[in-house]
């Protein structure tokens, strides 16, 4: 009897520790959530994290946990929020997420993608006034004023009452070159001071607007008036410096004195106030200052972080390979090796830089954020292949990434590389094959390239079918057709045009070269000299040049 009690008892242990796991593993699950919850609600970013990040151990594709991440990583402002916010639509690809992860991603400048998501969210759900606003960001920062400002208007007129868009629209007026915009700009910002909430970003912008028009004394009254407030931050001492730099204070010294001793204990403010040091030719200030920092301070990676980019600024390529041999950055190690590269090669050690740059490469480890900052080291740096190298890494690992693909482009549109955007918009292609204007840039490249005429005769004819009126449709199938053999069916489908597109540099240059095979050579110099004004490729400079040989 004992024997089959202890059996029973043995047996229902087991079932209690078969059964009763996943029952643990889901309380333990929720616990985690609510720890961060409670951490995120407390400002405690640290423990937020930690907490959200066991909660995703037990469950990868937990939302609310991915959410607590992509909230913890913009509050310090670190790209990998980007990542949180794009992993959390991937889970739900709801309109919301995808406004949110637009939001972050013109949080970190990149402008190009964020329009992208916000073009790809269905017209229906796109007049709001948080969709306007967003996309009139994305407009100012690609320079689109006209669009930028009409689109606030939308906004505003959605959401009469919201301060926000009021905000926005008078930074976005200042700018403006119509002096009677700029005037109800200020006005606008300077009754925004009475309102806590943006009294401090009002303040800042009338500041730099102020500056930039050479006021110096109102410059300095708006950053008095911020520095003074009770929530000043070291940002706003940074701003006031800079107004009494360009006011030439001789307040300036004891500013500056003021800063350095506020932030000598802590890394990230003595980061900034030295990269403010050597934007404004003050390098060799910054490096008699970091260096006399304390011993505690000396090894924290933030600050030798800040001392390598002064030993940049002041060019001493020797005294940079010295500083940082021996170290470890930890996490952002990928830019220590970087940043030797760059004094190795300025020194014409060309071998060992590659190596470096290698080591750099590894020690990214294909994570996108390192990645991301490697591209733009390079880009700062003008390394045009080792840039290439690493946007062709992120297209490939990252496929969601298309501002690499974008980036890509205007290099090589820079360089007049026509292989290079061939392989361009075939990748788009691939990852689209909806995408009608990428297959149509794809057909005429691989057209001037002879590659895959038939394929590419096919695509362009399905684009210009959808479209036929976008003349750079009909130019390319124009021309598809001009090679296989139908130069009567190209200018006919040319003609079709107004005079205003055939007059564009992109046409001219195709409606010149089907009338030259036609015989038409003098109608066809007129359009081979517009198309001599736009930027050509190698491969139609070629064909303007045998068009103008044509008899």
């Amino acid at each position: 009897m004992k024997k089959i009690v202890l059996l029973v008892v043995l047996l229902a242990v087991i079932a209690a520790g078969y059964f009763g796991l996943p029952a643990y593993r889901e309380w333990k699950h929720r616990r985690f959530i609510a720890q961060a919850r409670e951490y995120l609600a407390k400002s405690d970013l640290r423990n937020a994290a930690l907490s959200a990040r066991q909660a995703l151990v037990i469950d990868p594709s937990d939302i609310e946990a991915c959410r607590i991440m992509a909230r913890v990583t913009e509050s310090i402002h670190m790209p990998a929020a980007v990542e949180w916010w794009q992993k959390i639509v991937n889970l739900d690809n709801s309109v919301s997420n995808r406004i949110e992860l637009a939001r972050c991603t013109l949080m970190f400048g990149n402008y190009t993608r964020a329009g992208q998501i916000l073009q790809n969210i269905d017209p229906t759900n796109q007049d709001n006034a948080l969709f306007q606003q967003l996309i009139a960001m994305v407009d100012v920062g690609e320079d689109n004023i006209g669009a930028a400002d009409w689109h606030f208007a939308r906004a505003a007129k959605l959401a009469p009452g919201n301060k926000s868009i009021q905000f926005d629209e008078a930074v976005l007026h200042l700018q403006a070159r119509n002096p009677e915009y700029v005037s109800q700009a200020r006005l606008a910002l300077e009754d925004l001071t009475t309102d806590p909430q943006f009294r401090k970003d009002a303040l800042r912008h009338l500041a730099l607007a102020a500056v930039r028009n050479r006021n110096f004394t109102a410059a300095e009254e708006f950053s008095r008036q911020l520095e003074s407030g009770t929530n000043a931050t070291f940002e706003d001492g940074i701003l006031q410096l800079s107004v009494s730099r360009a006011a030439h204070s001789p307040d300036f010294d004891s500013q500056l004195a003021s800063l350095k001793t506020q932030a000598a204990a802590k890394p990230e403010q003595i980061y900034t106030l030295a990269a403010w040091l050597g934007a404004h030719d003050l390098a060799a200030d910054a490096s008699q200052w970091l260096g006399r920092l304390p011993d505690t301070m000396q090894t924290n990676t933030t600050v030798c972080m800040a001392r390598a980019d002064t030993l940049m600024a002041l060019g001493d390529w020797p005294g940079l390979v010295n500083f940082l041999q021996d170290q470890n950055w930890g996490d952002y190690e990928f830019v220590r090796l970087a940043e030797l590269a760059r004094a190795n090669r300025e020194q014409r050690l060309d071998i060992v830089s590659e190596a470096n740059w290698q080591d750099a490469v590894q020690a990214a480890n294909g994570s996108l954020a390192p990645l991301v900052t490697l591209s733009r080291l390079a880009a700062a740096w003008h390394w045009s292949n080792q840039r290439e190298d690493i946007l062709w890494d992120i297209v490939q690992h990252y496929p969601g990434e298309r501002w690499a693909l974008q980036s890509l482009n205007q290099m090589y549109m820079a360089d007049a590389d026509t292989r290079g955007l061939q392989k361009v918009f075939s990748t788009l292609v691939d990852f689209d094959s909806n995408d009608l204007v990428a297959k149509n840039n794809l057909a005429s490249l691989d057209l001037l390239l002879n590659l895959d005429t038939g394929d590419a005769a096919q695509m362009a004819r399905e684009a210009y079918l959808k479209h036929p009126k976008i003349s750079a449709f009909a130019a390319t199938y124009a021309y598809s057709q001009y090679v296989q053999g139908d130069t009567a069916a190209g200018l006919k489908t040319l003609e079709t045009l107004t005079p205003q597109q055939l007059a564009q540099p992109g046409v001219a240059v195709y409606y010149g070269v089907l009338l030259a095979a036609a015989g038409e050579t003098n109608k066809a110099a007129k359009y081979l000299d517009i198309a001599d004004t736009g930027n050509l490729l190698p491969e139609e400079k070629d064909l303007v040049k045998a068009a103008r040989a044509a008899k």
